[in-house]
């Protein structure tokens, strides 16, 4: 559908007494409403038609959820998906003692007359339960009333359409204000995540990102997002990274070694082939270790990042006094056999004098 929601749209609905009377309103406008669904409506793609029913969400007050999914049987389609099932959040059992007085039947449930058809609609509900948590967490628990309300699309010669339309909620409405809140109608754009994620590289804190954010659509009034959305997309991003890592880590290292001939630099790597130690050292450093590497000083700092990695380096003493670092290392843990491979590298390194080496080690945990 091509028609947005527009500022008039909301004004209207601002206008009405309460929001349950501009929801029952709208709906009563059946095939007329721009912005109302109904059955036999038809769309390009599913996420065109989920974009529509989310919107009309944010003017009647309440939030959308994709609840299940239908694969076709047929042959030359197997495995394709045909139809998709768009609800109310607030569906699912009761969350009080009202268990016991479930709708025996889906008021306001309309059909269209394909579907009448079928006795029985299969649907493979693409809802996992929940994993355990490993401990527990706050969280905010959405507060089901086994709403009805949804929209069913199905894929019909290329083209979705809707087949199933509930428009009645059995619980109170939000007004656009509120709504703009509720989880499918808060999101990033592409620019707004690029520049969370130049703040996130410079370490700037959740709540000055939100503030940043807000005054670019206009001030806290006028915006949908909320602390746990910038929290939630540090997180990604994080995670993002931390799978990263090492690639960017080797990259840099042969860049390195592409602008300096003598620069050196190796891994070690555990039985599951994971990337365990990094040593390296810079020519200069290999340089300066023939004229100054009579005494070394090697020291361990303890998990000084948020990957929990121990920085081990070794740092000789010039003519005038001054510290060199003639190589460094990154050790996941502090045992035998990591130090003995840590030593020997160090030595390989290096190539000359290790028969005279004196290393002073100082282990600080």
């Amino acid at each position: 559908m091509e028609d947005d929601i527009t500022e008039e749209d909301i004004e209207i609905f601002k206008h009405n007494e309460t929001v349950e009377a501009a929801a029952i309103s709208l709906s009563q406008e059946g095939g007329e409403g721009l912005h109302v669904p109904r059955i036999d409506m038809q769309f390009e793609t599913n996420e065109e038609a989920h974009a529509f029913y989310n919107n009309y969400a944010l003017i009647v007050g309440f939030s959308t959820i994709k609840s299940g999914t239908y694969s076709s049987r047929e042959k030359g389609a197997t495995g394709e998906v045909t139809r998709r099932i768009y609800k109310c959040n607030r569906r699912g059992n009761l969350s009080h003692e009202d268990v016991g007085k479930k709708n025996q039947h889906e008021s306001g449930v309309q059909i269209s007359s394909d579907i009448k058809k079928r006795k029985v609609l299969h649907m493979n509900n693409d809802e996992a339960e929940p994993i355990p948590a490993a401990r527990k967490r706050r969280c905010k628990v959405i507060d089901k009333t086994n709403c009805q309300a949804g929209m069913t699309i199905t894929k019909k010669n290329g083209v979705w359409t809707v087949t199933r339309l509930n428009l009645e909620h059995n619980h109170n409405l939000l007004a656009p204000a509120l709504a703009k809140l509720l989880r499918s109608h808060r999101f990033f754009t592409e620019q707004e995540k690029a520049m969370i994620r130049s703040f996130i590289d410079v370490n700037v804190p959740n709540r000055k990102i939100l503030a940043f954010l807000s005054f670019l659509r206009g001030g806290m009034k006028n915006t949908n997002l909320v602390k746990t959305d910038i929290s939630n997309y540090r997180t990604r991003v994080m995670r993002e990274c931390g799978e990263n890592d090492i690639s960017q880590v080797v990259k840099f290292l042969k860049q390195k070694q592409a602008e300096d001939p003598m620069f050196f630099f190796t891994f070690d790597t555990g039985e599951d082939s994971k990337v365990r130690n990094i040593f390296w050292a810079y020519g200069t450093s290999r340089i300066c270790y023939e004229h100054y590497g009579d005494v070394i000083s090697f020291d361990t700092t303890y998990e000084t990042n948020i990957y929990n990695l121990k920085f081990a380096p070794f740092v000789g003493i010039n003519g005038h006094g001054d510290n060199l670092l003639l190589a460094g290392a990154i050790l996941s843990d502090e045992t035998i056999p990591t130090f003995r491979w840590l030593f020997s590298t160090f030595l390989s390194c290096m190539g000359v004098k290790h028969q005279n080496l004196s290393l002073q080690i100082k282990m600080q945990r």
